[in-house]
């Protein structure tokens, strides 16, 4: 049988992974693209979307017309006008009819949860919290970070930005906010703490930028910074009730829980530690659950799902990137 080839993508606030694997669950080429957050980028992310697609096939050395699916899976696709955009884009390629495009949460969903069991939680950039009964999809959050996304990476960093600017008239005096804006300054090559209204209100073009700094917050609170671990359990508290909600609503037992973990954030170990006690008094044993696997496999497999092609997972292990 002449082998079939599988394209996926994992489009998020601030990296993009397209994989290409066949049927046997072999890796044949993977590359790389900034974000393609449809509600952030907008007319940019698509033409990622499509750079990507083309790089990751000319990686593959195969023609567009070998792959027999493509799932595209991004963050902001509640966008209407840039999903439009992008679907007349991929007619343009000659590929919308073998093409589906869903968010960047489902995908995950499809790579953890396999057998259509457990949560996710996917905390990089943004957040969401996504669980299935009965082949229905249920969300909270992932609202986008213009309103709110509590607890998520671009959040934590919002947060920080906003406490420097409250407490600039002690920056001088106390050591968590000097500690804090030091770093940010480096990553930011500012000088003046007024710079950082310029960056929140360049919102869209440094969303990526800002949330990236989450990472330096979360390291910071491990450290003992107060504020750092201030805002850091603040976002846990947020992340808390969200699994809460979802567990209520689907009446899910809380006494022995699968938790999928997708994005920096949650995958890093003291975060985990803070939710897990923001969590303890509610669930009694919590399991929680990763891959190394990008998403973008996720979003392959989707699309091997509805062309009824059994893909080995184990293989797919054998050969991530």
């Amino acid at each position: 049988m002449k082998q079939r080839y599988i394209l996926g993508i994992d489009g998020g606030g601030s990296n993009t992974t397209a994989v290409i694997f066949d049927d046997l669950g072999k890796t044949i080429a993977v590359s790389f693209e900034a974000g393609t957050n449809l509600s952030v980028y907008e007319e940019i992310a698509v033409k990622r979307v499509i750079s990507i697609i083309m790089d990751v096939c000319s990686k593959a050395n195969l023609d567009i017309n070998e792959i027999v699916g493509f799932g595209i899976a991004l963050a902001g696709i509640s966008n209407l006008n840039y999903r439009e955009l992008l679907l007349k884009e991929l007619d343009k390629l000659g590929i919308s009819s073998t093409a589906i495009v869903l968010s960047d949460a489902e995908a995950a969903y499809r790579l953890l949860c396999p057998s259509g069991n457990g949560v996710l939680l996917s905390i990089g950039t943004g957040i969401i919290c996504i669980a299935k009964d009965k082949n229905k999809i249920y969300k909270i959050a992932g609202k986008g970070h213009e309103n709110g996304d509590l607890g998520s990476g671009y959040w934590i960093g919002k947060q920080i930005f906003r406490h420097l600017l409250l407490n600039a008239n002690i920056l001088s005096v106390d050591n968590d906010l000097k500690v804090l804006f030091d770093l940010v300054k480096v990553k930011f090559n500012i000088s003046d703490i007024t710079s950082l209204n310029q960056i929140l209100d360049n919102n869209d073009n440094l969303i990526s930028d800002v949330a990236s700094i989450s990472e330096i917050v979360i390291k910071k609170a491990e450290e003992g910074n107060d504020l750092a671990l201030s805002v850091v359990q603040e976002g846990t508290t947020y992340v808390s009730d969200y699994i809460n909600y979802i567990f209520d609503d689907l009446n899910y037992s809380k006494e022995e829980v699968i938790i999928a973990c997708n994005g920096s954030v949650i995958k890093n170990n003291f975060y985990r530690k803070l939710l897990s006690q923001a969590l303890q008094f509610d669930f009694k044993n919590i399991h929680w659950v990763f891959s190394d696997l990008s998403s973008a496999y996720g979003a392959g497999l989707m699309v091997a799902d509805i062309n009824k092609i059994k893909i080995p997972i184990l293989e797919l292990n054998k050969g991530k990137e």
